[in-house]
This record gives C-alpha cells, structure tokens and sequence, in this order.
C-alpha cells in the first residue's frame, strides 16, 4: 500500500493502529526520522507511541524538561501552545498598551523564518510589552487573581528569552527553562490542557505534515 492509501486510511479512521501504519511508511520511505518520531511519541501520539514502543509515563516535571533535547525550535513551540492556551488570561488582564497577544505572534512570526531579523522583532516587542506590565496588573475575574497572568506572561518571557539567544549562548537554555516555563501555566489552565494544546500544536510540525504556526512544511 503506498503513502498515499495509507495516509487516506488514517484520515477515515483517526485510529492509532492507521496512524502507526502511516508512520511506518514514511519511516521507511526515509520521510521521517526516528528523532521526530520519538519527539511525536514524547507529545501523547498514540501511533507514534505504538511505532517505537510505550515510553513510561513521566512525572510532569521530566515530561516537560524532555522536550529541551529537542533544541530551541522544539522548546519555543511548546511553550508558545501552553502560553496560547492561556492568552485570555493576559488579554483579561494586561492593559491595552501591553499588546502580549502581540508578542506572541511575533514569537511565531520567529518560528516560520528564525532569523536574525525576526529575533530583533522579537526582543523590540518584549521590551515594548514588558515595560506597560511593570505598572501592575488588574486582578482577572474567575482565575487567581493578579498572579495568573503574572506568571503567564512570565512564560511568554521565557520563550521571548530563549529566542533572543544568540547560537553562542543556546548552552545555557537548558531542560530546566522548559520546565519553568510550562509550570508557570499549568496551574491556571490545567495540565490535561496544555498537553493536549503541545499535542495539537507540536505534532504536525514533529512529523512534517504541517507549521501550526502557519507556515508549510515539505511533506
């Protein structure tokens, strides 16, 4: 059966075993290697965990620093659909000159086209949306209070720091900048949630079939 078929009968099914069906296909076609595969498996795909085996179930603190030995594109993406999943939390709460759904899209922006030009985007924005912040926040109704976008928005400077980082620096992000960042969501949107919003958002990227952040990758 070519990739073709197999791809057709996935999206009949969404059943894991098409899926696992699918990706052996491509594995042996040499369209997708064995590092994204284990990358899709650390995300929850149920077919790419059935391709190299059920890895054992971390406790959320190593599930989160694992994605750093993905690089810097891996670990933005994770941070940038945990922070997506909590933006209301910001735009309820941060004042109008803060502009963090802003940010966040320029951090995107620096996803399709990293280059040195986008991560000057990148940091002109965080210092124009920090600053506003430092004047205090707004408590945000039905979340706790000023802390939740407090320590959301702290995420969004997590992943605005580790673009900003200069390929001589990349040494010092390390799994633990993962971690930080993701617990600083987790609380106020929930674990379920933001594994879900990593799932959704980081496997198409892991596995080539497309960019979240809205630019096409080469199938």
């Amino acid at each position: 059966m070519n990739l073709r078929d197999l791809e057709r009968r996935w999206h009949a099914t969404c059943s894991p075993e098409e899926e696992a069906a699918l990706l052996m296909g491509l594995r042996r076609s040499g369209q997708l290697t064995r590092d994204r595969l284990e990358l899709a498996a650390h995300c929850g795909s149920p077919g790419a965990i059935a391709v190299i085996g059920a890895p054992p179930t971390p406790v959320l603190q190593d599930w989160c620093r694992t994605f750093a030995v993905w690089g810097r594109e891996a670990t933005v993406r994770v941070l940038v659909a945990a922070i997506a999943a909590a933006l209301p939390i910001l735009e309820e709460a941060s004042p109008e000159e803060g502009r963090p759904a802003e940010l966040l899209q320029t951090i995107e922006a620096w996803l399709q086209d990293p280059s040195t030009s986008r991560r000057r985007a990148v940091a002109e924005h965080s210092d124009a949306t920090w600053t506003p912040l430092l004047g205090g926040w707004k408590a945000a109704e039905g979340v706790a209070g000023p802390e939740a976008p407090a320590r959301v928005f702290g995420a969004l400077a997590d992943a605005s720091r580790i673009v900003r980082m200069s390929e001589a620096h990349l040494s010092s992000c390390s799994p633990r900048d993962v971690e930080d960042g993701l617990m600083k969501v987790i609380p106020f949107v929930g674990e379920e949630r933001v594994r879900a919003a990593i799932l959704k958002d980081l496997l198409p990227w892991a596995l080539g079939w497309e960019d979240p952040s809205g630019a096409s990758a080469k199938r």
